[in-house]
């Protein structure tokens, strides 16, 4: 039967491919994703059922007996409509009873798809304040939450992240003591095992309206089903993915939900994102490989050559620096013609990553080569050189530099003073 599904895959992506191949004016890529792990899969749904079993031995007391029977107690009651658009604040209302010196109160939201499945859906998923709530034995307080904001450190420094999207999800308060396993950063030195003291019923709320770009948990491979849709000659590695201000509000159409991306210079066009309508459910959107497609309706801005056609000059004008056997690592049959006693020079360059400057309209590209023998070392120490490219025959030489070199390299990609071509730089 598996390998019955495989054909059958292939099978529609051949038909697509040719359905596409009428569209005369620009290319047309379709990026289909590629396949999760199903043992992934298997470990993540095995560990939401793990978690939620361990979680729900916690005391829970709803709201409607909060006050009777022996403390620690918490509740959380929501102030604002359980239908709600992303636009409007939501409001919470937050008792608690008998919460210790050392303790504190976490609110925290996820999915409220079954345990097993959440993990499938796109959206917010932690604590959405920043901070943990503590005071007072006794207390109430008023949270405000954007219905967005979840706590999460994307580069080890925490903050409140945009996790919104459309869907139910479910808020739930926790009273603990111990170290924060909501803490996003590193894990503390001297960790202080965690002590679950009460938890409060699940309150439920449900955004709705259109999808949202501001943030894809869930939405798997955007940025390699926006580089795939990108043709080869043009890519570089200011094309992937954000910022997400270029998205085009999502759009509903008979069968799927789609944006636009208008692309970072140097490229004008689209590019298009689609997945089926029906991977939106009751409780949101849960996406699977292969769901999100891009197609790309692109061309080069007028003079700017593409991204490999720059990195090919710059390799030929940085080979001319030197003289050798062979632009690249001999076969043995081209090695075949010199004597066994010739020592053979070859050239080995590094692949270059054009960098554009859309501010000038140019590429900065580096190559770093070095000349080497045949199986043996270095002739040469390794030169980085980097040029500018304005066009297809405008080509300069900012600067050549080596690891002897005593003085630094006096070129900042991020100074515009210093990508200016020298005069007699011209090649």
């Amino acid at each position: 039967m598996r390998w019955f599904k495989r054909i059958a895959a292939i099978m529609v992506l051949l038909a697509i491919a040719g359905g596409a191949a009428w569209h005369w004016r620009r290319p047309i890529v379709l990026a289909v994703l590629a396949t999760q792990p199903e043992q992934w899969e298997r470990e993540r749904a095995a560990g939401e059922i793990a978690a939620d079993a361990k979680d729900a031995q916690i005391a829970t007391t709803p709201c409607a007996v909060f006050g009777a029977g022996p403390a620690p107690q918490v509740c959380v009651e929501l102030l604002s409509s359980p239908s709600t658009t992303l636009d409007e604040p939501v409001r919470l209302r937050l008792r608690w009873r008998g919460l210790p010196a050392d303790g504190y109160i976490r609110l925290a939201v996820q999915s409220a798809a079954p345990a097993g499945t959440r993990y499938r859906y796109a959206g917010p998923s932690g604590a959405i304040t920043a901070d943990p709530i503590a005071g007072q034995p006794d207390g109430e307080k008023i949270v405000t939450w954007d219905g967005k904001g979840v706590y999460c450190a994307p580069a080890d420094a925490p903050m409140m992240c945009d996790a919104g999207q459309v869907g139910r999800f479910t808020i739930r308060a926790r009273m603990l003591t111990g170290n924060d396993p909501w803490w996003p950063s590193w894990p503390a030195q001297n960790p202080v095992p965690v002590k679950w003291l009460a938890r409060s019923d699940a309150v439920d709320i449900e955004f709705t309206g259109l999808p949202r770009t501001q943030h894809w948990s869930g939405f798997a491979g955007l940025n390699d089903a926006i580089e795939a849709a990108i043709p080869k000659d043009m890519k570089s590695s200011d094309q992937r993915g954000g910022p997400f201000d270029r998205f085009s509000p999502w759009r509903e159409t008979l069968f799927s939900y789609c944006t636009d991306l208008m692309p970072a210079k140097p490229l004008t066009g689209r590019i298009t994102l689609c997945f089926p309508r029906s991977r939106r459910d009751q409780y949101g959107i849960a996406l699977r490989p292969g769901d999100l497609q891009a197609t790309a309706d692109l061309a080069m801005m007028p003079g700017v050559p593409t991204a490999e056609a720059a990195a090919t000059l710059a390799r030929r004008k940085a080979a001319k620096f030197v003289t050798v056997d062979f632009d690249h690592q001999p076969s043995p049959a081209e090695r075949a013609s010199f004597s066994q006693e010739r020592r053979i020079i070859y050239l080995d360059q590094s692949r270059p990553d054009p960098r554009f400057q859309p501010d000038g309209n140019f590429w900065l590209i580096m190559v770093r080569q070095s000349v080497r023998y045949v199986g043996g070392d270095n002739v040469s120490e390794s030169v980085s050189y980097v040029f500018r490219i304005d066009g297809a025959d405008r080509i300069c030489l900012l600067e050549a530099h080596s690891p002897s070199d005593k003085l630094p390299s006096r070129i900042d990609w991020r100074n515009p003073a210093t990508l200016a071509c020298p005069p007699g730089s011209a090649l």
